[in-house]
């Protein structure tokens, strides 16, 4: 027995050591590269001798004991130069002797593959199939056979890849820098299922890019579940999850094992940025930002329940629940919703419908959508900033695309004048309005009504009112009718788009209109009777023309009375090169005339306006902001010319359109305006018979104006005016002038101006130029010439006296003024933010001639002589101001005493600062 046993050991030790010797042999030539040739060509052979396509690759590498990598391996379609499939390199890792399954190749397992720079190209041939197919269609087809039925990858990865789709009739479709990774993948009968790590690419053509995909995926014949499925692009991500149950994927017939089974998706978030949502919908105007939808849905294509489903971007949400139906056929599809405290914010809707839509500050709105693709009904109640209502409308599909709506709008507290932009408005409409219509490719129409009830514009209450629509192709027909406290308002008119430019026409008739009762900026009352007529053709200024003509019956504005039969003429025509503008009444008369468009003549009127204003703040040393420089408007490049004229018969109408207040006037003012190498050049020549000031500002009259004036302007500002004159006479305050002259120059920083005056009672005359120059932050005025003279003699300015402006103080220098041994004198600073003394000095000064200076006759009874002096020093927070009074003879005859000389007599005053109280006056020397 033990020598048995001996042999025995020794023949399995040798047996071993055989095995040992054959594999280290096996893996030596396995590894060696001797099988690589021979697996090259095999599998070449293979590929080609049983399948349609042509395999070509440049070298195969098997690694004992799992592991093969395939070098350059393409494959290529019958007849093609570019290969459908290649790659750089191909690596898999499985068991090489899972390859060998009794009775053929059924399944296939692989630890790991990783395919590196792979490039599938798929293209549509004119058989309806794509390349891909046609290649691993079988040469010899054997239905005996089963071929693969498990495939499964514990890893499996692609980088730097890419796939394009092209259609047979289409744009290539391309995604690159394609990214895969999955893990547990497996795919059998009934059964697919894995786990999406990672998963990225572009597609260039669409400027999209998956940053991120992840999600798990598990489907069976009784269930399909993607569970946590996450996706982010550039500036979009979604999170979701689907379930459906009672559903075989796999069957033949997918819509109906959809329509049986019942589904569950949670929404946890997609956010679908404007910029990559317009990709899909590229006819759509949407703001800016991220849109967002929450919520869960259940059910099938047969009937699904949006159980609470939510709508939001920036300050606009919409939340939603209800059901939809028969989701699988679009013939029979409909949907029933309800919407819950929703609400469109103010930036959507001004991008949607401009800045009138956005002024509602937003819709709140509550309700419910019901329907189907062929029409919807809505029902909705509406809150705005601007009124509450409720809209109820009905829209559905007709013939040839076209589309049918109608409805009606209830509205209670309207205020319209928000939505116009104008602030100083009030009004409360109140009403109802209908619609109904026809719209689509080669059709359009429109009937719409509304109706006004109990409403109130500014002052004027509107006790019934109607305005009707009715549109039919090109033609659009308007009518309107307003009553309210025997006032009237009816309007009637057309449009016609049909030719190349829009022609209207319309006529008015109205009955007490009262502008006052209707404007805010009008105080001015009228009673406007009669009936008003325009027709007209485009409505760009470059292409309008228009015609309107109003004929009164007793009327009257702002306290002018227009008798039976008054008109007003307006006319605009303008063609290529040259332009008129008309307007004839018993009111004014203007015309305008030259080689000028209505678009330049505005760009002309917005141009000189900067340049003034800019010039005004400009030369203000108060004025801390001065506006930007005007960019000339392309319109002024070619020069042209403007001839004016116009004629003011009654000026008091005029305050309903102008700013002149109460101030009247007569007379024509005539001239030119030119545009020139963008410049701006205005002359006129203005004739007034009368010129009334109000009682207000002194009730000033100027009899006789004669005025010529020029201006020259860019958008930077003013370069010069001139100004000059003749009056003959002026009254006011009890004080008047016999005739003269007058004149004003200015150019940048430098003001002249002076007047030349006979004065009526007492004789005499009014002499006096001033000039001022803007020196940095300051002013100086230069007194170049004063002379008040009469019988008794002049008074006049001794050498040039000056006063410096500043912004906190004025400095008088040597500024003085005399008749014979009178004599006023200024000298000092004197301001209330800085330290400084200033002095006032009257000498000798008769009483008598304050009716001279002050043009006042009623002073003549005043007489004797005043001596006086002011003067005021110290820091600003404690200034010091001594006054001293000395009068001889001091008299009025008017008082019918006899002539005294009381005793000289002082006065002063002292005070610390304006805060404080009134200051005490004490005198000195004997009392009188």
């Amino acid at each position: 027995m033990e020598h048995l046993k001996k042999h025995t050991l020794q023949v399995l030790a040798v047996l071993l050591g055989v095995l040992l010797v054959l594999s280290i042999s096996t893996a030596l030539v396995l590894n060696s590269g001797l099988i690589d040739r021979w697996a090259k060509q095999q599998a070449v052979e293979l590929f080609n001798n049983e399948l349609m396509g042509r395999l070509e690759l440049d070298r195969v590498e098997l690694k004992f004991p799992n592991r093969i990598s395939i070098t350059e391996p393409r494959i290529y379609e019958e007849g093609s130069a570019e290969p459908a499939l290649a790659a750089r390199r191909i690596s898999a890792k499985l068991n090489f002797l899972s390859l060998l399954q009794p009775g053929g190749l059924r399944s296939l397992h692989f630890t790991g593959l990783w395919a590196d720079s792979l490039k599938v190209r798929a293209i549509e041939r004119q058989s309806g199939k794509l390349n891909l197919t046609l290649i691993f269609t079988s040469r010899n087809p054997d239905s005996t056979k089963s071929g693969i039925e498990a495939f499964s990858c514990n890893r499996l990865a692609l980088r730097r890849s890419a796939v394009s789709y092209t259609p047979l009739d289409g744009k290539q479709l391309a995604a690159e820098g394609l990214k895969i990774r999955l893990s547990s993948f497996s795919i059998k009968k009934n059964l697919l299922k894995g786990s999406v790590e990672k998963l990225s690419f572009s597609i260039p053509d669409e400027d999209f890019t998956l940053k991120e995909g992840t999600g798990t995926v598990f489907i069976t014949d009784r269930r399909a579940e993607v569970i946590n499925m996450k996706a982010a692009s550039g500036r979009s991500r979604a999170a979701l999850s689907v379930s459906l149950d009672g559903i075989n994927l796999f069957a033949m017939d997918g819509t109906k094992a959809l329509t049986t089974g019942t589904s569950f998706v949670n929404i946890e978030e997609v956010a679908l940025d404007r910029a990559e949502l317009v990709k899909l919908m590229p006819s759509i105007s949407l703001p800016e930002g991220l849109y967002s939808l929450r919520g869960n849905l259940k059910g099938n294509l047969e009937k699904a329940e949006v159980l609470d489903l939510r709508l939001w971007q920036n300050g606009s949400h919409m939340a939603v629940k209800g059901e939809l139906l028969n989701l699988g056929d679009t013939d029979a599809l409909a949907y029933r919703l309800k919407i819950d405290s929703s609400l469109v914010s103010t930036a959507f809707l001004e991008t949607l419908g401009g800045e009138i839509a956005g002024r509602s500050g937003g819709v709140k709105f509550t309700g419910s959508v019901e329907g189907s693709l062929k029409g919807v009904k809505v029902a909705l109640g509406l809150k705005t900033e601007v009124g509450t209502g409720s809209l109820q409308a009905t829209a559905a599909t007709a013939q040839k695309s076209s589309l049918t709506y109608s409805g009606t709008l209830d509205f209670q507290d309207f205020m319209a004048e928000k939505l116009l932009g104008m602030a100083d408005v009030q009004s409360r409409l109140q009403g109802t309005a209908s619609f109904e219509g026809l719209g689509g490719e080669g059709a359009a129409k429109l009937k719409a009504a509304v109706r006004l009830k109990e409403s109130r514009w500014m002052q004027q209450p509107i006790e019934s009112g109607t305005v009707t629509l009715e549109q039919e192709g090109k033609l659009l027909k308007v009518a309107a009718a307003m009553t309210g406290e025997g006032r009237e308002l009816v309007v009637e008119g057309n449009v016609d788009t049909g030719g190349k430019e829009p022609r209207y026409s319309g006529n008015a008739r109205m009955k007490g209109i009262d502008m006052a009762r209707l404007m805010a900026a009008s105080p001015y009352p009228t009673n406007l009777n009669g009936k008003i007529t325009l027709e007209g053709a485009g409505f760009e200024p470059g292409t309008l023309n228009a015609k309107l003509n109003m004929q009164f019956t007793p009327s009257s504005i702002n306290g002018v009375q227009l008798k039976d039969g008054s008109q007003l003429k307006a006319e605009l025509t303008q063609s290529a090169g040259s332009s008129s503008i008309t307007i004839e009444s018993d009111i004014a008369d203007l015309s305008l005339k030259g080689n000028y468009s209505v678009e330049q003549l505005a760009a002309l009127g917005a141009y000189a306006a900067r340049g003034v204003e800019r010039e005004v703040a400009r030369e203000n040393i108060w004025e801390k902001n001065t506006p930007a420089i005007m960019q000339t408007d392309p319109l002024l490049k070619h020069s042209f010319t403007v001839s004016y004229r116009l004629a003011v018969k009654e000026s008091a109408p005029l305050a309903l359109v102008l700013p002149i207040g109460e101030t009247r006037f007569h007379g024509t003012a005539e001239g030119r305006a030119v545009s020139e190498e963008r410049v701006c050049s205005v002359s006129s020549f203005i004739s007034l018979s009368s010129l009334t000031t109000p009682e207000s500002k002194g009730s000033i009259v100027i009899k006789n104006l004669e005025a010529e004036g020029s201006l020259k302007c860019t958008g930077s500002g003013i370069s010069g005016v001139n100004l000059k004159g003749r009056a003959e006479g002026i009254q006011g305050i009890g004080r008047n002038t016999g005739p003269g002259t007058f004149a004003a120059r200015y150019t940048p920083s430098s003001l002249g101006v002076s007047l030349d005056f006979a004065v009526a009672e007492p004789q005499g005359s009014i002499a006096l130029e001033v000039e001022a120059l803007r020196r940095g932050a300051s002013y100086a005025l230069t007194l170049n010439r004063l002379a008040l003279a009469d019988s008794s003699g002049s008074w006049q300015a001794e050498g040039t006296p000056r006063v410096r402006v500043e912004k906190t103080r004025a400095s008088f220098n040597q500024f003085a003024i005399a008749k014979g041994p009178q004599k006023l004198t200024l000298q000092g600073e004197l301001g209330n933010s800085t330290p400084g003394s200033f002095t006032l000095a009257l000498k000798s000064f008769q009483l008598s001639e304050l009716q001279r200076l002050l043009l006042d006759p009623s002073l003549s009874v005043l007489s004797g002589t005043l001596n006086a002096s002011l003067n005021v020093s110290g820091p600003p927070s404690s200034k010091t101001s001594t006054l001293q009074l000395n009068g001889s003879g001091v008299n009025s005859t008017s008082s019918r005493q006899a002539p005294s000389t009381p005793p000289p007599a002082t006065a002063a005053a002292h005070y610390r600062s304006q805060c404080e109280a009134a200051p005490v006056l004490t005198k000195k020397g004997p009392q009188s």
